[in-house]
């Protein structure tokens, strides 16, 4: 207890002098200290305690800067020192002494993570075996080398192994058999480490530098001397020697080639291995036509200002390429010719290429038109765009398109800039010649213009046949004086017009053939013909003619309703190329002066009627909908409808009729079966725990009653939250029930078990005891998750050149840091 009092006293007098050192020197002045960390657990001397924060109590304080118009210090009164029992008095008030190295926690390592969960059986088998295993039989004799890696010419050269058919070294640690000798030397000697792979198999691994393998462009002698003992003492009889070469550099990849070269052009090359730019350069020749030219390695600026040049040393790895330019601007409109090689050099081995690729391009020419299409095509129809293409990149801040002058006018021109190409849209009419005339201020990316202004024609063709299609329902103009549909067509003489009785009930089977009908094998329904006629279209060529076609013989000016097929003569198959071109113009045809709209939800469809003429309701319009159920607009017009359960491939129709008129209006609507749902509120405390920690998550639930009135309700009371818990890899790590609180809410603790694996947790909840709604509940997710710093880490590359080609062996290098 006494010691408990003297820690206690200890603690007071510390923080009182803190408070001290902080507000007075002596003479009234505030004043800021530097702190000096004190070990925690220890007592700081009077030195350290005049004006220091001890780390115990996770203060620290720094020099600081007095503000500008420092107010006036309030002053210190002098006190009386308090007699001891009074001290003793107040240090009794203070809680108890924690010591804060007690309170750290190490780092939680699991247990051991749970693996994920696997399908199948668990066969329970005895190890070792319950049979006698037979012993391995030693080889006895001559040692001899069974295998070696590589060997020849090679296009990469990971390691060196070297494989002999009796055990070289005995059983024991990586840093025992590491201890022994080596038998085996390279030439040339390299920096490297050896390492038994078991106990006959002997592997050197490069270290010498960036690279993970051996260097390239070299050839390479391993020997095996005579002599060479095993593990049992017998011995190799002749020395072994084989030898392998890994080749020299290779070019990956070259550009640009291109027949717009600039005059000052950076190339980048890219290798296969590490190089000297400087040495490669001298091995690079360039011709520009039948001329050398001489070339400079290109600046870090100039790489930068380029696009492609960027890209591609960002991409490349590090001291794989090359980037280099003429030393003087290259002539314009001239072929360009890049060697690489022979001798090219590496910077791995003394090994060079022998006669490397060569790449050729063109420097750009003077800026002209190349060529006039339409629509990138040769053939110009009615509408089509037109493309003028220039031989080099256009700039589009120089190059002003509405100077560009079109004869004749085009009706709703535009025109724009796509790289190399003027695009001109408009209305060109057919058979007709226009005339494109560019200025020369045109200017492409350069810095080179046109000159001149520079004329282009193009000859805009006939059109293309065809007939435009109809909606599934035509309502006739209720202000027309007489009763007629129109057909628009584009370059036919003569239509075949067919037209069919109809009423209200046969606009399923209509509906469905509609669908159906370019199924050759598709009849046409056996619907009552009033009127089978060719009609005559009287128009210019080339352009859309709309041609009427009379109904009112047929109607005779009352409302009625018409099934109405138009087809090109000689009608077209389905199989033919120009037939959806020229597809059958089919349509429900409705005479009515009933305006009829449908506005649905789940379960119902609210209809308004109204007069096409002026708009104004319509009362007492009957309104039947497919599946049954009818009704009869009010003074507003509106009545409302239960939507019908989906039937197969049947449309839902709204048929309104008031004395002798009808109408009709496809809904494409269908009930849908409303369940009441929950809607749950889920939440946890932390939403990152390690494993072994508490998981606390907390929910309220109330029924969304969709089924009637769509609001909000309290849940039954006798109602469970059943949740599962799984990890990251699936393991179920937690199951259980909750029950509901009187405000419908629930409270989980879920201590998280110390096998529980790394990742993303998610907890699972369904409803128990809540009937009539959707049982499926949130997916709650969280993390499970340690605190450190990651230590190991692998990265791949690929070793082997482009292409890939499935016959070739490929190279993958892997790199592993610990």
């Amino acid at each position: 207890m006494a010691q408990r009092r003297a820690r206690r006293f200890t603690a007071f007098t510390v923080a009182l002098g803190l408070v001290i050192a902080a507000c007075s020197d002596g003479d009234g002045a505030a004043t800021t200290t530097t702190a000096v960390p004190v070990p925690i657990g220890t007592t700081p001397t009077r030195a350290e305690a005049d004006g220091v924060a001890p780390r115990l109590f996770g203060l620290t304080l720094s020099e600081g800067q007095a503000a500008a118009n420092t107010p006036d210090t309030t002053p210190v009164v002098d006190g009386d020192q308090l007699p001891a029992d009074r001290l003793d008095e107040i240090v009794d008030r203070l809680p108890e002494w924690t010591d804060p190295a007690e309170d750290r926690e190490s780092f939680n390592w699991p247990v051991q993570s749970s693996p994920p969960p696997r399908t199948g059986a668990v066969i329970d088998e005895p190890f070792p075996p319950a049979d006698d295993t037979p012993v391995v039989t030693v080889p006895t004799g001559p040692l001899h080398v069974l295998r070696v890696q590589p060997e020849g010419d090679v296009p990469l050269a990971p390691y060196v192994a070297v494989t002999f058919d009796q055990p070289m070294v005995p059983v024991g640690t990586v840093g025992q058999v590491g201890a022994i000798d080596v038998p085996v030397t390279i030439t040339p000697a390299l920096d490297g480490t050896w390492q038994w792979i078991g106990t006959r198999t002997l592997r050197f691994d490069y270290s010498g530098g960036s690279i993970d393998r051996l260097p390239m462009a070299t050839t390479y002698s391993v020997t095996v001397p005579a002599g060479t003992e095993s593990a049992t003492g017998n011995a190799l009889a002749e020395e072994v020697t084989f030898s392998f070469t890994t080749p020299p550099p290779t070019v990956q990849s070259f550009g640009p080639e291109s027949d717009a070269l600039a005059l000052d052009q950076v190339f980048v090359a890219t290798f296969d291995q590490r190089i000297d730019p400087a040495a490669v350069l001298a091995t690079i020749s360039l011709k520009a036509g039948d001329d050398g030219v001489p070339l400079r390695l290109a600046t870090a600026d100039e790489i930068e200002a380029d696009d492609a040049a960027r890209n591609s040393t960002q991409t490349a790895e590090d001291d794989r390429w090359v980037a280099f330019r003429a030393v003087d601007p290259l002539p314009t409109d001239t072929a360009i010719t890049v060697q690489i090689g022979p001798g090219t050099p590496s910077a791995e081995g003394p090994a060079t290429s022998e006669l490397g690729p060569s790449y050729r391009g063109r420097t750009y020419a003077p800026l002209k038109v190349v060529r006039v299409t339409c629509s990138y095509s040769d053939r110009c129809v009615p509408g089509s765009e037109i493309d003028v293409e220039f031989n080099n990149p256009l700039d589009p801040d120089k190059s002003d398109v509405s100077v560009v002058t079109i004869t004749p006018e085009l009706a709703a021109v535009t025109a724009g800039i796509s790289y190399s190409t003027l695009v001109v849209r408009g209305a060109t009419r057919a058979r007709t010649e226009y005339t494109i005339t560019i200025p020369g201020s045109f200017t492409d990316v350069f810095g080179q213009t046109l000159g001149e202004a520079t004329p282009v024609t193009i000859d805009i063709g006939e059109a293309d046949d065809g007939i435009q299609g109809y909606e599934a329902i035509t309502t006739l103009d209720p202000f027309a004086e007489s009763q007629q549909l129109s057909v628009l067509t584009t370059n036919h003489d003569t239509l075949r017009v067919r037209v069919f009785a109809a009423e209200p009930s046969m606009f399923d089977d209509y509906f469905r053939y509609s669908w159906q009908r370019d199924n050759a094998d598709v009849p046409l329904p056996a619907w009552t013909v009033l009127s089978d006629s060719e009609i005559s279209v009287d128009g210019e060529a080339d352009t859309m003619v709309d041609t009427p076609i009379d109904l009112g013989g047929l109607l005779a000016g009352a409302p009625g309703h018409l099934i109405v097929l138009v087809e090109p003569v000689p009608a077209l198959s389905p199989s033919d190329d120009d037939y959806y071109r020229n597809r059958p113009a089919l349509t429900w045809v409705q005479s009515t002066q009933l305006g009829i709209d449908g506005f649905s939800d789940t379960g119902h469809v609210t209809v308004w009627a109204t007069d096409l003429r002026t708009g104004a309701p319509l009362a007492d319009v009957a309104v039947t909908l497919t599946g049954g159920a009818s009704g009869t607009t009010d003074s507003e017009g509106l009545t409302r409808l239960a939507l019908p359960a989906p039937v197969g491939e049947t449309e839902s129709v709204l048929v309104a009729t008031r004395g002798d008129d009808s109408a009709l209006l496809p809904v494409q609507a269908f009930r849908q079966d409303q369940r009441d749902t929950v809607r749950w509120y889920v939440f946890d405390d932390r939403q990152v725990y390690r494993p072994g920690e508490t998981v606390r998550v907390k929910g309220w639930l109330r029924r969304y009653t969709l089924s009637a009135d769509a609001e909000l309700e309290a849940m039954n009371l006798d109602a469970t939250v059943r949740y599962v818990v799984n990890d990251s890899y699936g393991n179920e790590l937690l199951a259980g029930t909750a029950p509901l609180g009187s405000l419908g809410g629930f409270d989980l603790e879920l201590a998280l078990p110390d096998t529980a694996n790394i990742g993303t947790a998610a907890i699972s909840m369904t409803i128990e005891g809540e009937p009539g709604v959707d049982l499926q509940g949130p997916y709650h997710q969280f993390q499970i998750q340690e605190y450190r710093r990651p230590e190991f880490e692998v990265t791949t590359r690929a070793e082997s050149a482009v292409p890939f080609v499935s016959t070739r062996t490929q190279t993958v290098a892997a790199t592993a840091a610990y």
